[in-house]
């Protein structure tokens, strides 16, 4: 084994090959910290195995053996990847650690769900390389022939103004939670569409809050593949930046989800989000749940005016309490792995006066960035009933065997406004 891996090592250094991963004997554990100049890519390989890790050219950079996991530390910076899906590009970030789940195409884990990976997975391993390398990746080039692509935004660096009392320096490479204010499928969710994310927790550099939770930012999906036949569902997330009082904060990173069959996921699921969390287990459309977290990262140094305690809690004060008593009549009944969606989905609204404009303004407590409006409202004895498009719905409160908090608001016919408070359940 060890002339195998001093002989690739030699034919490595004789290509001039920079991004030669650092393989590390198993020792069943990650390392303690990341070097501030190297990228740790952690890769966990399912059950569908097929190069046994990614690569760039005709290099390995990390794998992994069937049902076990791996790791490298890789030059930071964008790399052209295949092995797991059809070649794309991925940013690696300096001194932050990436979790790649592989089983046919590719998904980034949130760090929560990849550690319970790695507890019940054996690892590390090195994966063996393709024999031919060359023609896998030749294949690899065709197969991403069947897939869309649209270029996702780019932004420009932003001006860097003067440095001055009160401002913040945010470091380049800074981790940003972000979750996902709304739910995506490669079913229903477009090319090119654009998708609503919250700041997760506090951003905090050099000791102090520059970007408070409950911050909004707005993804494109370049990527959507919807299922078709045997041939699984897959989506790419990018944001490719955040607004922090008026400065443009650049990002990078990337989010990938595909359909997944594991064989110890159920499991995991379960671990991690009790029955609900099965869901994610199996099917053929790629889904991420409202609340999955994303973590990203700033692409550069940049000066930020400080955020005040005061501005932070009113971004994130709650919502005031319900005017109006309003009802959801019927289960919805959905299933995010599925083609099908509900046409449309209604809101019972109790009151003497008729409503004449309703919108869906916050699930869960949380506003929502963007409020769809009803599409038809019509009048009863008792009261008005708001209808909806189904999707515009549920793209929002995602699918749950609990009730799910949903707020309404908007106008009566007298001229007043109205808030109103019900609970839906969506599930398969």
């Amino acid at each position: 084994m060890a002339a195998k891996v001093l002989a690739r090592l030699l034919v490595a250094l004789g290509m001039g090959c920079m991004l030669l991963p650092i393989f590390v004997p198993a020792q069943g554990r990650l390392p303690d910290a990341v070097p501030h100049d190297k990228s740790l890519v952690v890769f966990i390989q399912g059950k569908e195995y097929i190069y046994g890790g990614l690569y760039q050219g005709t290099t390995m950079l990390v794998g992994a053996d069937k049902n076990s996991w791996g790791y490298a530390l890789l030059t930071p910076g964008k790399h052209r990847i295949w092995g797991c899906g059809p070649e794309r590009e991925m940013d690696f970030v300096a001194g932050a650690t990436h979790y790649i789940y592989c089983e046919l195409l590719m998904s980034t884990l949130p760090e929560e769900e990849a550690s319970a990976f790695l507890a019940e997975l054996p690892g590390p391993t090195s994966g063996k390389p393709v024999k031919k390398p060359d023609r896998a990746y030749e294949f690899s080039a065709k197969w991403a022939q069947r897939f869309e692509w649209q270029a996702a935004p780019e932004v420009a660096s932003a001006p860097q103004p003067q440095i001055v009392e009160g401002s913040v320096r945010v470091p380049a490479g800074t981790p940003v939670d972000f979750e996902l204010a709304e739910m995506v499928t490669s079913a229903h969710s477009p090319l090119g569409g654009q998708v609503w994310l919250r700041v997760a927790e506090d951003s905090v550099a050099d000791g102090h809050m520059w970007l408070p939770a409950g911050s909004v930012a707005r993804g494109v999906l370049p990527q959507v593949k919807r299922r078709s036949g045997p041939a699984i569902g897959s989506f790419e997330l990018v944001v490719p930046s955040v607004d922090v009082g008026g400065v443009r904060v650049p990002l990078v990173g990337q989010f990938f989800s595909a359909a997944r069959h594991r064989a110890k996921a159920a499991k995991t699921a379960m671990l991690l989000g009790g029955p609900l969390a099965v869901l994610m287990v199996g099917g053929n459309n790629a889904f991420e749940l409202p609340g999955t977290r994303v973590r990203l990262w700033t692409r550069e140094n940049i000066w930020i005016p400080r955020v005040s305690a005061t501005a932070a809690s009113e971004a994130a004060a709650p919502l005031q309490p319900t005017t109006l008593p309003a009802r959801s009549p019927t289960q919805i009944k959905f299933s995010p792995q599925g083609d099908a969606v509900p046409v449309a989905i209604a809101f019972e609204i109790d009151g003497s006066v008729a409503v004449t404009e309703a919108v869906l303004a916050a699930v869960g407590g949380k506003v929502l960035p963007e409020q769809p409006k009803a599409t038809q409202i019509a009048q009863r004895p008792t009261g008005s009933v708001a209808t909806f498009d189904g999707w515009s719905v549920l793209r929002f409160t995602g699918v749950s065997p609990e009730p799910i908090r949903v707020r309404l608001k908007g106008s009566l016919a007298d001229g007043r406004s109205f808030v109103a408070e019900a609970s839906v359940t969506a599930a398969p």
